[in-house]
């Protein structure tokens, strides 16, 4: 009878402490998970930022101005061979620093002659 009690007792035991272990576990996972779908979030929410200072650094005139987007708002300046660009979005605002590019399309770079393309010329010269 002794023994039935002592057992009963331990496998009770046992059982709170698995469920007290699967528990804490349980909350890690659920900390770990949350705070991975915030930061996710966030560096969506700062890719959207960076984007739309692209956009507008690109679509930028004057010197000076504002552009309302369907997420938020950027304000631009040019600051000499800059551009500096100041994003709001969702109670947020991001500062970016941008080369000012001209709006005439640049040429495209040469292509520089690598060895297997000597090589490819070479054999095409020889048939």
């Amino acid at each position: 009878m002794l023994l039935r009690i002592r057992l009963r007792a331990g496998v009770l035991f046992y059982s709170i402490l698995m469920a007290a272990v699967f528990t804490l576990l349980l909350q890690f996972y659920i900390a770990r998970v949350t705070s991975q779908s915030k930061l996710a979030q966030e560096q969506l929410l700062s890719q959207k930022a960076y984007v739309s200072a692209l956009m507008v650094g690109q679509m930028a005139e004057q010197t000076e101005g504002d552009l309302i987007l369907e997420d938020g708002s950027v304000h631009y300046q040019k600051e000499g061979a800059q551009l500096a660009l100041t994003v709001k979005l969702k109670d947020r605002t991001y500062q970016f620093h941008l080369p000012q590019t001209s709006k005439e399309a640049q040429p495209l770079p040469q292509e520089k002659p690598t060895e297997a393309n000597q090589k490819i010329k070479q054999d095409d010269k020889a048939s």
